[in-house]
């Protein structure tokens, strides 16, 4: 049967050129990636640590032209992502070093690949800026914030409040030097106590403003991000995948060729079949 051969053949040419297509399109350094891990949520940005460090400054103003000490807080921070970890991190931990800063907190965590390096660093005021700069150049910077917040309020108040429990602990004591019952000694003495606790408690908020504790902090997250290992297709891949994708997508073209020839032959067909009854009936209307 010429017609189902020529069929065959049409079929056959179209196979092949559509094989030979998809096979020049693909590109022979074609890869597939393993995927990594989710793109680090959570893994920029800032991480508290109980340490403060505040820093202070000459500072004149229009109200007070003489220079008063002003108290600030400085942190920054840094969040870097990287595929060198190790050498990053060695990285990081000599740039502190040249800084003279002090690395006040430290936490790990992940496995190889997903690893995590937090550190918070206490680094001179007058060295901040340019510890700073350095560590964003390492790997790749996800994230980075600057604050600054003026301090010099809250140390004043503390001043005053230490200043106000002495006052009263001192005329608690002068009192105590009189003579009282045992009840009104006990109380005394209680009391003394109490105060002698909050003055404590306010001396070590108010060495956190001391000038041998003054630093401003760097906070830096260090992400693993681990490297995509490319897997390069040989030529049986690139053709087995070819002959697959031919065979799904050409059999599926011809399939809705068929169909669509099916439809248009149906409808001539129905088209044809009204036309011709609608032409009987014609004469049968005119015969009568």
């Amino acid at each position: 049967m010429p017609l189902l051969r020529n069929a065959i053949a049409i079929y056959i040419i179209g196979f092949i050129a559509i094989f030979g297509l998809r096979v020049l399109l693909t590109n022979s350094n074609n890869t597939s990636a393993i995927p990594a891990p989710v793109e680090i949520l959570g893994a920029y940005g800032d991480f508290s640590y109980g340490k403060r460090n505040i820093a202070s400054q000459k500072r004149a103003s229009a109200a007070t032209p003489t220079a008063v000490d002003q108290k600030y807080e400085q942190v920054a921070n840094i969040g870097t992502v990287t595929e060198e970890f190790d050498q990053d991190e060695t990285t990081a931990r000599r740039l502190i070093k040249e800084s003279s800063a002090l690395v006040q907190f430290e936490q790990r965590s992940g496995l190889e690949g997903y690893r995590r390096l937090q550190l918070a660093v206490g680094v001179a005021p007058a060295r901040f800026d340019n510890l700073s700069d350095q560590l964003q150049k390492i790997g790749i910077l996800a994230q980075l914030q600057i604050d600054k917040t003026d301090k010099t309020n809250e140390y004043l108040d503390l001043q005053a409040s230490k200043v106000s429990l002495e006052k009263s602990r001192d005329a608690l004591l002068d009192l105590k030097s009189r003579h009282g019952g045992i009840d009104e000694l006990i109380n005394l003495e209680t009391r003394i106590l109490e105060l002698e606790q909050q003055i404590q408690s306010l001396g070590v908020n108010l060495g956190d403003f001391d000038a041998e504790n003054e630093f401003s902090t760097v906070k830096l997250v260090l992400t693993e991000k681990k490297k995509r290992n490319a897997i390069t297709k040989g030529i049986g891949a690139r053709l087995l995948e070819a002959v697959i994708w031919t065979l799904q997508y050409y059999t599926l073209l011809w399939a809705g060729l068929a169909a669509a020839i099916l439809s248009i032959w149906g409808f001539l067909k129905l088209l044809g079949m009204v036309v011709g009854a609608a032409r009987l009936l014609d004469r049968n209307l005119n015969g009568k």
